[in-house]
């Protein structure tokens, strides 16, 4: 729940602050010995995975919840019962069941993330370009909207075909729970 309560500019300068080249991270690492020298943390790949993961935890975590939630944990001892191992108890239950709710999960994680400009802005630089920041750089570094327009067609046309996907797969009642969760 923590990072709905924080801005998002603030979560990103404050991984800034940890990922810099004499951040707190760096200087831990350097602390223990791991590295002799600050490590490139920030404008990367990495840095802009690590910042979409802390944005959009909450997004994954809550709506996984409320379908785990929904699962018996009888059914998992029914299948230990019946001789199933702990493991084998888990997968064969609880994973069929909460597929739908990974699915509708994903899906609305996938979406959340085609919008995300700020992240790899702040956290990638100009080095990791995503799409909403090559949409904008066509726009407004190239002035060639034509293919800006292009582009954020496929983004639509291919956002579109995901949710008409998970809407055939999941069902519009489950996907209407994990949204609303």
């Amino acid at each position: 729940i923590l990072p709905f309560l924080m801005g998002s500019v603030i979560k990103l300068y404050a991984l800034v602050v940890l990922l810099e080249r004499h951040g707190v991270i760096n200087r831990a690492l350097m602390g223990i010995g791991i590295t002799d020298s600050p490590t490139r943390l920030l404008y990367n790949q990495f840095a802009v995975v690590l910042g979409l993961t802390y944005h959009m935890l909450p997004f994954a975590v809550l709506p996984l919840l409320a379908g785990f939630q929904t699962i018996s944990p009888d059914l998992v001892k029914a299948a230990e019962s019946l001789g199933a191992s702990r493991a084998y108890a888990l997968f064969s239950t609880v994973l069929p069941l909460s597929l739908p709710s990974m699915l509708a999960t994903g899906t609305i994680v996938y979406i959340i993330c085609l919008g995300f400009y700020l992240t790899p802005e702040v956290l990638g630089g100009p080095t990791t370009p995503f799409s909403s920041s090559l949409i904008a750089q066509d726009v407004f570094q190239f002035y060639d909207l034509k293919s800006a327009s292009v582009s954020a067609l496929v983004l639509l046309v291919g956002s579109l075909v995901v949710v008409l996907l998970a809407y055939a797969l999941v069902g519009r009642e489950r996907l209407a729970r994990a949204v609303a969760a």
